[in-house]
């Protein structure tokens, strides 16, 4: 299990609140499930794959943002492109919109 640092806003010793809030926002464990990994190398059971991976290379959020905003186009057509096709069609728009 791995958790990145978590310090209180006040600097203040670390307490069950904080605590607790690893345990679940960051570890997604119980604290008997943390203590019986740490203590006996249990690994808490999860479920593969909680974070998805893109299949394909994303899009810029500002191209996808003048496309939706200038050019009109729909979520699904900017979905269908790949991030050069979409660069592509912005730079067109400008071209022809000049």
């Amino acid at each position: 299990m791995r958790t990145r640092i978590s310090r209180p806003a006040d600097n203040t010793d670390y307490g069950p609140k904080l605590w607790c809030q690893i345990l679940k926002e960051q570890l997604h464990v119980t604290e008997a499930e943390f203590w019986d990994c740490a203590k006996n190398g249990v690994r808490p059971e999860r479920t593969a794959g909680t974070v998805a991976i893109p299949a394909k290379e994303p899009i810029p959020l500002g191209v996808v943002e003048k496309l939706l905003r200038l050019v009109h186009l729909t979520p699904d057509e900017i979905e269908a492109m790949t991030p050069e096709q979409a660069i592509a069609r912005l730079n067109q728009f400008w071209s022809e919109n000049s």
